[in-house]
């Protein structure tokens, strides 16, 4: 840790955030390629 006790959990929590993003950007791309077929 660099001083700061929570600081693995805050970049896993970011890391969640991040994961959560994608997964609804991408599912929504996804989704819209999937109705052009």
């Amino acid at each position: 840790t660099q001083g700061d006790v929570w600081d693995t959990q805050w970049d896993m929590f970011l890391c969640l955030c991040g994961a959560i993003v994608s997964l609804l950007l991408f599912s929504r791309r996804h989704d819209r390629q999937l109705g052009l077929r």
